[in-house]
C-alpha cells in the first residue's frame, strides 16, 4: 500500500461537499435540483419542510438560500433552533423561544403579547430560515410555543424554510384539534448525491489535482456512500490520503484507518448505540443481517425503534433516487455508516490467538465458531425459517476471526468482484491471500449447490486463493448431499443444535466437534 500523502489535505473537507467554501471540493448548492425547488416555490409563497440525516446538506442548503434572497435585497432570517437554549434556561421554554426569536427578527426582546403586534407590521415578506429545526421537540412546552408561533404565521407576510433531521416529519402528524401548523408547508426530504452529481465532484477532483481516480475505486467509493455527501468526502479523502487501486487492499484500508476520518455524526451515532437496551441492540443487529441492504416498512406506522434510528441519522427512508424499489422501504444512511454500526452491535471475543494456533482455514472456523455469542444469531430478527441467516453467521464469525486473529493476519468483509458479487469474508496474511469464506445455509440437494459451487469457483480464481464454502444446516434435518467440488473448492458443511451451542464441521477429510463456550 502506498505511503499517505500530505498534498493539499485541506482541499477535501469531510464535513461534506455541497457549498463553495474557499478552496474546497463542493457542489454549489444552487445548481441542485432541490434548490431550484425551493427557490420557485418561495417565488410563490410558499414553505417548505425539509428533512434529512446528518452532514447531508441541510446547512450549506440555508447558507445557499440565505445568500440568494439577500442578492434579491428581499428581507431575510436565519438562525439554528438549538441556540435558544440559553434563553429556556434563564426565561423557560416558552418565553425564552419568542425573546429569543424577537432578538432575530425585530432587533430587540419583547414578550409574546407583543410579539405577533410586531411581525403583523412587517410591510415587505420575511424569509425565515430555520436550522437544527427538531430541536422543537425537545420539550412539550417549547414544542407548543413554536407550534403557536408557526400557526400564526398562516396570516402573516412570512415565507419559512426549515431543515431537521427525520424527526421533523412527525410534525405532519400532529393532533392538535386546530390542525397541524405546518399543513400548508410542503415536506421535502433533502436528496443524496445523484449519480451525475458524484460523477462532477470525481471530475473536479482530476481537474484539481491532474489526475484520474481509477474507474473501480470510484464505484467502490460511489457504492460505499450510498450519495451521503459526508460518507462520499470521507472515502474521497481515504482514497486522496492513500492512493490504492487493489479492491483488497481498499478494504483492509477502510478496516485500518476508516475510524480516524470520522466526524462527530459518527461520534453521536456510537454514544446512541452506546445507550441501547438489549432488545433495542438485537433489533439494530437484525437490520444489519438483512441480506439485500434495504427492507419494507410502513412508514405511516413506523415502530418506534426504526423511528429512533431514522431520527439519529443510521436509516434513511429510500427515494426514487435511491432505489429502484419504491416507497416504504428504508436502509442505512451509508455503507460507512452501517460499518460504524456493525462495529458497535456485533459481540467480540476477549482473547485473540498466537500465530501457531492458526493451522490452516477450517481451525480458524473452529476457533470462531468456538466464540461467538449464540443469542446474538438464535434471536428471532436474524432468522430463516429453520435458522440463523447466512447474514448472521457472515456478521458473527466475521467479529470474532476479526479479534481473533494474530498481528499479521487481517480479515477483510465483502471483498466485491463486480458491482452485485462480494466474497463474504477474506483472510490475508502479510498482505496476501490465505483464504476465503463464502457463507450459505440449509443447501442440501446437489441441485441447491450448483450455483453456490459456481460462485466459489469464480471467487477462487479471481483471488486465486482457495475459497471455504461453509454450508451452514441444522441438525434432525436431511444431511447435505456428497458433491465434486473444484480443486480450488473446498465444501464445509456445518451442522447446528437449535441453540448454536454445538456445532459440527465435516468435509471430504476432517469431523471436528464444537461446544460453544
Amino acid at each position: 500500500m502506498s505511503r499517505k500523502r500530505k498534498l493539499n489535505n485541506s482541499f477535501i473537507s469531510t464535513e461534506g461537499p455541497i457549498f463553495h467554501y474557499s478552496g474546497r471540493l463542493a457542489l454549489p448548492i444552487y445548481e441542485r435540483e432541490i434548490f431550484n425547488t425551493v427557490k420557485n416555490g418561495i417565488k410563490e409563497e410558499k414553505s417548505f419542510v425539509i428533512h434529512g440525516p446528518y452532514q447531508s446538506g441541510k446547512t450549506s442548503f440555508l447558507i445557499a438560500l440565505e445568500e440568494m434572497l439577500r442578492e434579491h435585497h428581499l428581507n431575510v432570517a436565519r438562525f439554528d433552533m438549538t441556540d435558544v437554549k440559553g434563553h429556556i434556561i434563564q426565561y423557560g421554554a416558552r418565553g425564552g423561544f419568542f425573546r429569543y426569536l424577537s432578538r432575530h427578527l425585530f432587533r430587540e426582546t419583547v414578550d409574546e403579547l407583543s410579539f405577533n403586534e410586531y411581525l403583523s407590521e412587517f410591510k415587505d415578506r420575511l424569509y425565515l430560515l430555520v436550522d437544527e429545526f427538531q430541536y422543537i421537540f425537545e420539550s412539550q412546552e417549547l414544542y407548543n410555543a413554536s407550534s403557536d408561533f408557526f400557526r400564526s404565521l398562516s396570516s402573516k407576510n412570512v415565507t419559512y424554510v426549515c431543515v431537521g433531521t427525520f424527526k421533523v416529519v412527525d410534525l405532519l402528524s400532529d393532533d392538535n384539534p386546530l390542525g397541524s401548523p405546518y399543513n400548508k408547508a410542503t415536506f421535502l426530504p433533502m436528496p443524496f448525491f445523484t449519480t451525475e452529481e458524484l460523477g462532477k465532484l470525481f471530475r473536479l477532483y482530476s481537474e484539481f489535482f491532474d489526475e484520474i481516480i481509477p474507474i473501480d475505486i470510484q464505484s467502490v467509493i460511489m457504492r460505499e456512500s450510498f450519495g451521503h455527501p459526508a460518507s462520499f468526502m470521507i472515502l474521497l479523502k481515504l482514497y486522496h490520503d492513500y492512493r490504492t487501486n487493489s479492491p483488497i487492499e481498499w478494504n483492509l484500508l477502510l478496516k485500518e484507518n476508516l475510524e480516524n476520518y470520522l466526524n462527530g455524526t459518527h461520534v453521536k451515532i456510537i454514544k446512541a448505540l452506546r445507550r441501547m437496551n438489549s432488545t433495542d441492540l438485537a433489533h439494530v443487529r437484525g437490520f444489519t443481517a438483512i441480506k439485500d441492504g434495504s427492507w419494507i416498512v410502513d412508514l405511516s406506522n413506523l415502530s418506534e425503534i426504526v423511528k429512533y434510528l431514522l431520527n439519529i441519522g443510521i436509516l434513511v427512508p429510500l427515494t426514487k433516487d435511491r432505489s429502484l424499489r419504491g416507497a416504504n422501504r428504508v436502509s442505512f444512511t451509508s455503507n460507512v455508516i452501517f460499518r460504524v454500526v456493525f462495529r458497535e452491535v456485533w459481540p467480540k471475543p476477549g482473547n485473540s490467538l498466537q500465530i501457531q494456533d492458526v493451522k490452516d482455514p477450517l481451525s480458524l472456523l473452529a476457533h470462531a465458531l468456538q466464540n461467538i455469542t449464540p443469542a446474538t444469531i438464535i434471536n428471532e430478527r436474524v432468522r430463516n425459517l429453520h435458522g440463523p441467516s447466512e447474514k448472521a453467521f457472515q456478521a458473527a464469525v466475521f467479529c470474532v476471526i476479526n479479534e481473533l486473529l494474530p498481528i499479521s493476519m487481517d480479515c477483510l468483509f465483502e471483498v466485491r468482484i463486480r458491482e452485485h458479487e462480494a466474497l463474504d469474508l477474506m483472510v490475508i496474511q502479510n498482505n496476501n491471500n490465505w483464504c476465503g469464506y463464502e457463507f450459505k445455509v440449509e443447501k442440501i440437494s446437489s441441485a441447491q449447490f450448483k450455483d453456490p459451487v459456481k460462485q466459489a469457483k469464480r471467487y477462487a480464481e479471481y483471488f486465486r486463493m482457495n475459497i471455504y464454502l461453509v454450508n451452514f444446516y441444522h441438525d434432525g434435518g436431511s444431511t447435505p448431499a456428497v458433491i465434486n467440488v473444484p480443486e480450488d473448492v473446498t465444501l464445509v458443511n456445518v451442522k447446528y443444535n437449535a441453540g448454536c451451542t454445538k456445532f459440527t464441521i465435516n468435509t471430504i477429510d476432517n469431523e471436528i466437534s464444537i461446544n460453544v463456550s
